[in-house]
């Protein structure tokens, strides 16, 4: 590994005189943050190539090649390239090895915007704790998704791209994170971890009382801006009566109370964002529904919503709720 210049918190982008193509961009921005290094490049089918640098930190940082358009122009929209982002993740390591775990991860990821066609957007979140399994044994169990620190942007031939960062969580970091605003959060982790650098051996930051007493408070203060929560299973039927049925993960209907009551309080909606539809929850005096078996929209009075939330388990089963019997909810 070649020696290398500390990174600056400055964030780097790249807008050369000559439009280059993605691949040769993507590179001359890396060259940039990282002069001299030659990086360390894994590969797994998804995406091209996983390029991996080393920080003078003490830290590993991933970056795909494959989210956005390397070579020729294959999308419709001129200004962003493909989807319009690659990813980064940066894990903290003493190993003069890059582990090639962190590569499949970002892989994987990237196979599932391949096969949804749903964008990683800043302040998503998703539960990775199977993706995880690889690691060591660790508390960071989930995700949050938000600028690289240092990447910025690249202007290429085919458009603009951007860095989105995988930055890991523990548990109750991530219901942090749903129940209250994405970015608060971030500010809160990243006074604590700059360069938002996954420590697999780290405790979760709310176990300091006084970080966890403050953002109690901004929760209850603030509400939640989380506006959709991706789950690994969410479909939509509609049966012959009319009467419709949504297929939810346990995991899902757990969070759904906390999303009904920190968003609907602030008189705000939130989806819930499956591989092949979403259903979006709506504040409204009327019940209503309607919608396709894509995409469904729940119209709900913060009332009927608190009942539902007491009435549906997070249990597998399925459920006809008298609070809402124009719905049958499956969960699995």
């Amino acid at each position: 590994m070649g020696s290398s210049t500390e990174p600056q918190l400055a964030r780097a982008c790249w807008k050369p005189s000559t439009i280059e193509a993605g691949d040769d961009a993507i590179g001359d921005l890396l060259s940039q943050v990282y002069p001299r290094q030659r990086p360390v490049t894994f590969q797994y089918g998804t995406l091209a190539r996983v390029e991996v640098f080393r920080h003078p930190s003490e830290h590993w940082h991933y970056v795909t090649y494959g989210l956005s358009e390397l070579e020729h122009k294959q999308t419709c929209d001129p200004e962003w390239s493909g989807f319009g982002f690659e990813l980064s993740y940066r894990l903290k390591s003493d190993s003069h090895r890059a582990p090639s775990w962190p590569a499949r991860l970002l892989d994987t990821l990237a196979e599932y915007v391949f096969d949804t066609g749903n964008r990683f957007e800043l302040g998503d979140t998703m539960n990775i704790v199977e993706l995880m399994a690889a690691a060591q044994p660790t508390r960071l169990s989930s995700a949050i998704f938000t600028c690289d620190p240092v990447l910025d942007w690249v202007e290429t031939a085919n458009g603009r791209l951007q860095f989105v960062q995988v930055v890991g969580l523990t548990s109750d970091e991530l219901e942090t994170c749903r129940t209250w605003q994405s970015e608060r959060f971030l500010d809160v982790l990243g006074a604590h971890n700059p360069l938002l650098v996954a420590d697999l051996n780290r405790w979760s930051i709310l176990s300091d009382p006084d970080v966890a007493a403050d953002v109690a408070a901004a929760v209850e203060r603030d509400g939640s801006s989380q506006a959709s929560l991706l789950v690994d299973e969410c479909s939509v039927s509609q049966h012959p009566g009319g009467d419709w049925q949504i297929r939810l993960s346990v995991d899902a209907v757990r969070m759904l109370p906390r999303m009904w009551l920190h968003r609907f309080r602030h008189g705000r909606p939130f989806a819930v964002v499956g591989p092949s539809a979403s259903v979006q929850f709506t504040p409204g005096e009327l019940v209503t529904v309607s919608g396709e078996p894509s995409r469904m929209e729940v119209c709900l009075s913060a009332r009927v919503a608190e009942k539902l939330q007491q009435a549906l388990p997070p249990e597998a089963g399925t459920y006809r709720l008298d609070v809402l019997p124009e719905i049958v909810f499956m969960v699995v």
